[in-house]
Formats: structure tokens, C-alpha cells, sequence
């Protein structure tokens, strides 16, 4: 027996020293933190393995321990700055790969305080749980937990690795201990022999796995990850319930077409999570281009694949309102670059968009607004040389009634932008605002006719398809826009959403040889305006990531941060006043602890109550039945045969006049025991589950 308890004591020492070693080293080495004394701590986790080895051994080891921890707690809180110091590392480190922003606590200077006395402490944890796990054969949940924490910190934050040593040791006690698990819950010294005995090959195994994969093909994919999770729990949201078009874009080849169905276009919902942030040093109405559609067939707009044509590059000269730089970060991958007007660099847009194929997430544009654009005349305007024609196809019977419709309703002025303005004017007077339109007509081959004759409502879809056809038959290229409408804050940076999705026509001005927008949607007039959230107060720099016309190839800056590195992002900062602190931190647990423990006092209750009822007395056919009803419950759950003998007595008891002795009833008793122990093996969900859920556990 002696032997046996010194087996199982130093494998749970040797365990405890791995997993303790290995996780708070994979953490110190993965995110670089400061470490005046390193040797202190691996001498602090090795003394917390023994003497968590030791008291363990005995059944009332865990008083001891717990005096302990209270008196730790208490000398613990003396130094909470170092805990502080240690979080706003971790969030800077965590900011300059998801740009989250950096907790800062007021009265705390984080670089100056080294990360030794709260790594101490969580080693120190670890080792102790991993003791009470080999030696007192109990469950392995706080001891994962508590390893996963700090290893799991460094996998999806920076680009360089932890040490490799730290990670094999991790991985070796943390499998050995799965391993034997539940050997361990029975008979912890057969779980440390277990362990030992598996101990080689695994660490073969586990060492020819780091051979076959290096660390030195490590690559940094949290970027890429958080792109597809945001990416997917949007499109997951807004795709199956949005028919406007105007969300979600499916992403498209060099040779393969865009198209926007109109005839199945329905109510839109309003999806209010944020896509983009933009920056801007002005304050104005911006419009971003999405996509633009040439190709008008009166149940669809469709852009033709292959067109390119150049977009921007306006001249210095001229009467202008204003210089300006917009910057832009979407929050997920977007295929297309949204554009603003006026770039002052010519970008080339292929297909109605430019394609985002360097997946860049952050990017700028200059940009030139001119002070009044039927007014602004210069040589060699930008976009003289496009080719218009393709830019007022019509259906011929659309274009037909169109000619009809704009005679009919005057439309009939002697210049270009006169005319364009009026039938804006016109299309934004011929219906109300309204996301709950219902669909087309069927009766109607024309979306565009059915509008303007038929509906009472529509929204901006709407508008901008009728004041394209409208242009297009009064001989003035036109075509329709999607992309975003927002209301820039000079000097801030604002949250775009997927409700401010947008559409619009935009017609060729002749004179300026640009593409001008013409909005004619009305407003909301159910929805209050509100001022833009602005989340940024500090004057906009220019960003140094990316810009579309040179993208920059290099990866977001994810290494870690040295003591003397600035804070990145400083401009985002939260500073938090630690007066009152603790006391909201109590607040916040005891609701948080509170709300689980009265949901587990009621499960508890529950199931008392209903195991109560079933001991209650009866006559024993009675009881016989109700025990029966549980068997098959108990077997349909996990899928095992009826018993053959019990189901005949319990037809006996049902269908006859027999009454069951004392001991045919304790058969049902002596089945349900023998299960019990076999449910024992199963996973702590599944006996949850019967626990609370049948009441048969």
C-alpha cells in the first residue's frame, strides 16, 4: 500500500511540474512578458506540486489548502497593480492584432511592473489542481481550464510561437492525463500506473509529431480567422431574410457577370450590426460605390463582366470645396473596395467594382469635391474618353413607355442637368418611404413601370431603378449604384452599418466628363434622424497599411510588445478610474455566480421532489409499472435493449391479477443499480442530462 501512495505521488508531482512548467512557459515565451526572476517561479510551482502531492493524500487535505488560498487571496490583493499591469499588456497585445483597443487603469504604469507575481500564482493554481486530479482521482475540468487560458493566449494572437520545449511538456502531461482519466476516477493508483506506462510512447509519438511539423512553419491566421467567423455570422444573420441586394455581394471572377434580381425584391429587414468604420478630416454627405450595373433588361440590373473604364484622377485646378482623405476599415473581408467620389488617383474599376483581391481590410483615398458641379468646366476633363453609348440601352418596350411617361409628365428640360434634377424631383415624389414594400406585381414585366404606376411605397432600391430607366430614355447615360450612404464627422471616425446600405443612379455629366450622383430616394420619414456615431475625437492620420492604388503587402503587426514599446493605437484607449472598481467587480460576480446556482437549486429541488414521489408508497404492481416506465425510458435514451425478465413481470403485474412479491419488485431496483454504475462511464452531459432531465440518475 505504501508503494502504491508513492507511485501515485510522483506521478502526480512529475505531472504537475509538466503541465505548470509548460503552460505558464509557453505564455511567458509566446507573448514576450517581462520576467525579472525566472528561476523564482519555476521554484515556486515545483514547492505548490509537493505540497499539493502531500496534502492530498489525505482525505482532509483540502482544509488546509483552503486556509491557504484565503490567505493568499488576502496577500494577493495587496498587490492588484501587477494583475492590472499584466491585463493591459495582454489587451495591447491583443489590439495590435484585432484593433480592440487598449485597457489602460488609471494610477497604474503597466510597463514598469513586471508579470512575475500573477504568473506565480496561476502556476501555483495549476500545479495544485493537477495534484487533487492524479492523487485525489478527481475530475480534470479546472485543471484544463486553467491550462488552456494562458497556451491558448499565444496561438491566435502573435506571429512567433511559444518555445517549443513549453509546448511539448504541455501536451505530454496534458495527454496522459486525458489518457487516464477515467481509470483515475477509480482507482487513482491504477491511473498512475497507467500513466507511467504510457508515458514512452506517447512522448515518441508526441516528439515525432513536432519533427513532421516545425514551429518554423507557424503562420499567424487569427486575421484570417476572425474574418471568417465575422464573415459568416453576418452573412449567416442578414443573407437568408435580405432580397435587396444591397448586403451581401457574392464574389465574383474577371470573366463572370453581377446580377440584381429585381423581380424577387421583397420587404427589407434592417440589420443593425456594423460592417465598416470611416474616417474622414471633413464633414460631409459620402457616398462609397460598391457596384455599379450597365445592363438594364426590366426585371434585373446586371454588370456586364470585363467593362473597365477609369475612375478618378480629377485635376488640381477648378473651384473646389475641399482636399480631403477618407479612410476606411471594414470589419470582415469584403470582395470589392468601396470607392469614394472624387479619387484623386485614377483607379481602374473592372466589371462595375474594384475586386479586393489583396483581401485588404484598411485602406485610404484622397478625394476632391467640387463647389458646384453644373458650374465647374476645366480642359481635358478626366473621364472625356468613355464610351457612353452602352450607358442608355433600354428594353424597347421599356423605353417606349419611358418616353411616353416622361412626355406625359413634362419632363421635357433643355439641358442635361436641368433634366436629370427634375426627374429625381419627380421619382422622389411618386412614392413614400417604405422597407415593408411588397414585391412586383406579377402582372408587370417591367420593375421600373410597376413603380412608377402601381406603387404607393418603395425604398431606395426602387427610386434609383426608376430614375435610371427615366435618364437612360431621356438619351443621358445613367446606370444604378450599390454601396453605402453615410454622413461623415470631421476629425471622426464613424460606424457604418448594413442598414445604411444604399442605392442610387448616377448620370454622365457631358461638361464635366465625370459620373455625377443623382439621389432620389426621399426620407424615412418614420425614422428620427440621429447624429452619426462617432467613435474617434482625434484628428484622423492618414493610415500606413494599405492604399488601393500601391497595396502594401505587409501583414498586420501582431509581434509582441517589448517594456519599452508605445501602446498602439493610443488614440483608442479606455483609461478606467479604480475608484469603486472592486466593488462593481463584486456586483458583477455575485450576479453572474448567482443566476447559475439558483438554476442548479431548482434542478436540484426538482429532481428531489420527483424521486420523493416515486419512493411514496403504493400497491406493488403500481409501483412495479412506474419503475418499468423508467427502464424503457432509461433504454431508449441509451439505446440498449428492454430486459426480457423484467418486461414479463411487468406484464404480469398490468394484465393480471398476480401480485408481485418484495423481491420480484426489488428486481427493478437491482437493474436500475447495475445501469447506474455503467452510466458512471458516461460523459458528465449525458449524466446531467438524466440527473435533472429523467430524474433517473
Amino acid at each position: 500500500m505504501k508503494r502504491e501512495k508513492l507511485v501515485t505521488a510522483g506521478t502526480g508531482f512529475v505531472l504537475a511540474c509538466l503541465l505548470s512548467f509548460g503552460a505558464m512557459g509557453a505564455m511567458i515565451s509566446g507573448l514576450n512578458l517581462p520576467v525579472d526572476r525566472i528561476g523564482r517561479l519555476y521554484g515556486a510551482w515545483l514547492i505548490s506540486a509537493a505540497v499539493g502531492v502531500v496534502l492530498f493524500s489525505f482525505k482532509s487535505g483540502w482544509l488546509p489548502m483552503l486556509l491557504a488560498a484565503v490567505l493568499g487571496s488576502i496577500y494577493l490583493s495587496n498587490y492588484s497593480d501587477h494583475v492590472l499591469a499584466l491585463l493591459t499588456r495582454l489587451s495591447a497585445l491583443y489590439h495590435s492584432a484585432y484593433r480592440w483597443g487598449v485597457l489602460e487603469f488609471a494610477g497604474v504604469d503597466w510597463r514598469m511592473i513586471p508579470a512575475d507575481l500573477p504568473l506565480m500564482v496561476w502556476g501555483c493554481l495549476l500545479a495544485l489542481s493537477t495534484a487533487e486530479a492524479v492523487v485525489g482521482g478527481r475530475k480534470l475540468s479546472l485543471t484544463v481550464l486553467l491550462t488552456l487560458l494562458p497556451v491558448g493566449s499565444t496561438l491566435v494572437v502573435t506571429n512567433t510561437p511559444p518555445e517549443g520545449k513549453y509546448l511539448f511538456a504541455v501536451m505530454l502531461a496534458m495527454i496522459l492525463l486525458l489518457l487516464t482519466a477515467t481509470v483515475r476516477r477509480h482507482s487513482p493508483h491504477q491511473g498512475a500506473r497507467l500513466a507511467v506506462l504510457t508515458a514512452l510512447p506517447v512522448g515518441l509519438l508526441l516528439g515525432l509529431l513536432f519533427l513532421v511539423c516545425p514551429q518554423e512553419g507557424y503562420v499567424n491566421r487569427s486575421e484570417e480567422y476572425l474574418d471568417r467567423v465575422v464573415s459568416w455570422c453576418q452573412k449567416t444573420i442578414s443573407t437568408p431574410f435580405d432580397r435587396t441586394g444591397l448586403i451581401n455581394q457574392p464574389p465574383v471572377g474577371p470573366n463572370e457577370s453581377v446580377t440584381n434580381n429585381l423581380s424577387s425584391l421583397g420587404p427589407r429587414s434592417s440589420w443593425n450590426y456594423t460592417v465598416m468604420e470611416v474616417g474622414a478630416d471633413f464633414s460631409d454627405t459620402v457616398y462609397l460605390r460598391g457596384q455599379d450595373f450597365d445592363s438594364y433588361d426590366g426585371l434585373s440590373w446586371t454588370a456586364t463582366a470585363g467593362r473597365e473604364e477609369i475612375f478618378g484622377g480629377m485635376p488640381s485646378y477648378g473651384r473646389w470645396v475641399y482636399d480631403g482623405t477618407i479612410t476606411i476599415r471594414t470589419l470582415s473581408f469584403a470582395n470589392v473596395l468601396y470607392l469614394p467620389y472624387y479619387p484623386t488617383e485614377e483607379q481602374t474599376v473592372s466589371g462595375g467594382r474594384i475586386a479586393n483581391s489583396d483581401m485588404l481590410r484598411s485602406y485610404w483615398f484622397e478625394v476632391r469635391t467640387p463647389m458646384n458641379l453644373d458650374q465647374v468646366i476645366y480642359e481635358a476633363p478626366a473621364y472625356s474618353d468613355i464610351d457612353t453609348s452602352a450607358y442608355t440601352d433600354l428594353p424597347s418596350d421599356t423605353r417606349r413607355w419611358a418616353v411616353e411617361y416622361l412626355h406625359k409628365n413634362g419632363l421635357n428640360q433643355s439641358t442635361d442637368t436641368a433634366l436629370a434634377a427634375a426627374i429625381a424631383d419627380h421619382v422622389r415624389g411618386s412614392a413614400l418611404y417604405n422597407k415593408n414594400t411588397a414585391s412586383m406585381d406579377r402582372a408587370y414585366d417591367d420593375f421600373a413601370r410597376w413603380f412608377l404606376e402601381e406603387a404607393d411605397t418603395g425604398y431606395c432600391v426602387h427610386f434609383a431603378t426608376a430614375t435610371a430607366v427615366l435618364l437612360r430614355a431621356a438619351g443621358i447615360p445613367a446606370r444604378y449604384v450599390t454601396g453605402y450612404m453615410l454622413q461623415t464627422e470631421a476629425g471622426g471616425t464613424v460606424k457604418v452599418t448594413a442598414d445604411q446600405a444604399h442605392a442610387w443612379a448616377e448620370y454622365y455629366d457631358e461638361s464635366l466628363g465625370a459620373w455625377v450622383v443623382m439621389e432620389s430616394t426621399p426620407a424615412d420619414l418614420n425614422q428620427e434622424e440621429t447624429a452619426p456615431p462617432v467613435i474617434q475625437t482625434e484628428p484622423p492620420t492618414r493610415p500606413q497599411e494599405t492604399v488601393p492604388t500601391q497595396p502594401d503587402s505587409q501583414q498586420p503587426v501582431t509581434q509582441p510588445l517589448s517594456p519599452d514599446d508605445p501602446v498602439p493605437g493610443g488614440d483608442v484607449n479606455t483609461t478606467i478610474d479604480l475608484s469603486g472598481l472592486w466593488m462593481r467587480g463584486l456586483w458583477t460576480a455575485l450576479k453572474w455566480l448567482l443566476l447559475p446556482l439558483g438554476l442548479v437549486l431548482v434542478l436540484e429541488a426538482q429532481y428531489r421532489l420527483r424521486r420523493r414521489l416515486r419512493r411514496r408508497g403504493g400497491r406493488p404492481n403500481d409501483r412495479a409499472l412506474e419503475k418499468w416506465q423508467q427502464i424503457e425510458l432509461l433504454c431508449r435514451c441509451t439505446r440498449q435493449p428492454l430486459p426480457g425478465d423484467l418486461k414479463a413481470l411487468a406484464e404480469k403485474a398490468k394484465f393480471s391479477q398476480y401480485t408481485l412479491t418484495a423481491q420480484e419488485l426489488g428486481c427493478f431496483d437491482a437493474w436500475m443499480k447495475d445501469r447506474r454504475q455503467e452510466l458512471a462511464q458516461k460523459p458528465w452531459y449525458v449524466r446531467l442530462a438524466l440527473r435533472y432531465g429523467l430524474a433517473i440518475w
